[in-house]
């Protein structure tokens, strides 16, 4: 049995989100600043099967100019950096506390465009799981990450 954690860290307030994914079931975490996320990690008992994804938007080093007004486009390059900073702490305590080999990372390129909620329920049916009815977008990436890494930990059971 396999018991996947997705997460989209942010810095924002209430941005932070993680998905529970499991063979029978999924649930999804919202975290109001992201120092709660490290307060629930002790809940996650290592009984064998856990697998972290993560969305480390540190491995992709872009600046993003969405505005030609400085003030904007500085703001947007704080925030950015903020959500670099929380991603790779995230990962940097996951695989320090899980082991490196528990951890997959993805860049915002890697995990790809984001899904609308009608993606989000193809993917949920394809796994036999009953959607929720409300996903935010965060929601969703958490469960983009933990349905990408539930294929490539199948593909790893596969070869044993």
């Amino acid at each position: 049995m396999y018991r996947i954690i997705g997460i989209d860290p942010a810095f924002r307030e209430k941005g932070f989100a993680m998905c529970y994914l499991t063979e029978n079931y999924h649930t999804f975490f919202t975290f109001p600043k992201p120092y709660h996320f490290f307060t629930k990690t002790n809940d996650f008992n290592d009984f064998g099967g856990l697998y972290f994804a993560v969305e480390n938007s540190n491995l992709q080093n872009l600046t993003f100019r969405e505005s030609k007004k400085i003030s904007v486009a500085e703001r947007v390059s704080r925030n950015v950096g903020a959500n670099q900073a929380v991603s790779q702490m995230v990962v940097d305590f996951l695989q320090e506390y899980y082991g490196k080999e528990k951890v997959y990372e993805y860049s915002p390129r890697d995990k790809g465009k984001k899904d609308t909620h009608e993606d989000y329920v193809k993917k949920c049916l394809a796994l036999k799981l009953q959607p929720n009815k409300r996903t935010s977008q965060d929601k969703r990436d958490a469960f983009k990450l933990a349905y990408l890494t539930y294929h490539k930990v199948k593909l790893l059971e596969r070869m044993k």
